[in-house]
């Protein structure tokens, strides 16, 4: 009985508080709410700007969802899908879209940033697997 009692409480506890809430971060009240806008964009410290992608918003909501605005460049591709979550104590967010440009060509991508710096007015990201950095402001 004891030892039934130990494994019931032990499951108990893995169970409830192994894995952390994006909520539980406290990075997460400053990165959801208002649209960010992409301001710049560096590849190994050179800006990288492009017009069409300047426009681009990004908005992560309370619903673990991501959007980015029409793109005058991207007419054509439809975001299927777009999920975040928090990664790395809350220092990183893991990015996974779906892209359907037609009906025959779909792309499914996922992309983890470390947050660099983080506050109400800026949010600068830079991707894990290559040396890009994109800094947004509200």
């Amino acid at each position: 009985m004891k030892l039934k009692f130990f494994i019931v409480t032990v499951l108990f506890v893995i169970l409830f508080t192994g894995c952390k809430k994006n909520e539980e971060y406290s990075n997460y009240s400053l990165i959801t709410g208002d649209e960010w806008s992409l301001v710049s964009i560096q590849k190994d410290g050179q800006d990288v700007d492009q017009e069409c992608e300047m426009g681009k918003l990004t908005f992560l909501d309370k619903e673990f969802k991501f959007t980015y605005a029409e793109s005058s460049c991207c007419d054509e591709i439809e975001v299927v899908k777009a999920e975040w979550e928090f990664f790395q104590d809350g220092n990183s967010i893991k990015l996974e879209y779906s892209l359907k440009e037609d009906e025959m060509q779909r792309s499914d991508l996922i992309r983890r940033w470390n947050i660099i710096e983080i506050s109400e007015n800026v949010l600068v990201l830079e991707e894990e697997d290559e040396s890009l950095t994109l800094t947004y402001e509200r």
